[in-house]
C-alpha cells in the first residue's frame, strides 16, 4: 500500500531492499575491520563494531546504535555509542542465559510466554 501511495518504482524498492539487507549482513557479521577504515566508515555508516554494542546485555549498551544503514540517525537522537572493548561485550538477552532452555521447543514457545 505504501509503495502504491507514494508511487515508488519497483527499481527503487528493490534497490532499497538490497542495500538494507547487505548492510544488515555486514554489521551483523563477525568481520574485523581495520581501525582507520572502521572510524571512517562510522562517520556515515554502521560498521560491525558499532552495531555489536547494541547486542550487549548491559542496558546502557543495548539502548544504543539502532541504525541500520546510516550512523547519522543515532548521532541525531543521542543513541550513538562507541569506544567499548568488543572483547568484553557480553552478547545476548538476560532472560535467555540458560542454554538448556534454548532448545527447539523452548524457542518455539518463547514468543508466547509472558515471563
Amino acid at each position: 500500500i505504501v509503495i502504491k501511495c507514494f508511487a515508488i518504482s519497483l527499481f527503487t524498492y528493490f534497490t532499497f531492499e538490497i542495500l538494507v539487507n547487505l548492510s544488515i549482513q555486514f554489521h551483523h557479521s563477525s568481520l574485523k575491520v581495520h581501525t582507520l577504515l572502521d572510524k571512517l566508515w562510522m562517520i556515515l555508516f554502521v560498521p560491525p563494531s558499532m552495531h555489536r554494542i547494541h547486542h550487549s546485555i548491559k542496558k546502557e549498551e543495548y539502548n544504543s546504535n539502532y541504525g541500520v544503514i546510516f550512523s547519522l540517525w543515532d548521532k541525531l537522537i543521542g543513541t550513538f555509542l562507541t569506544g567499548k572493548d568488543e572483547t568484553k561485550i557480553e552478547i545476548g538477552l538476560n532472560y535467555c542465559r540458560d542454554f538448556k532452555k534454548l532448545g527447539f521447543y523452548h524457542l518455539l514457545v518463547m514468543p508466547f510466554k509472558i515471563s
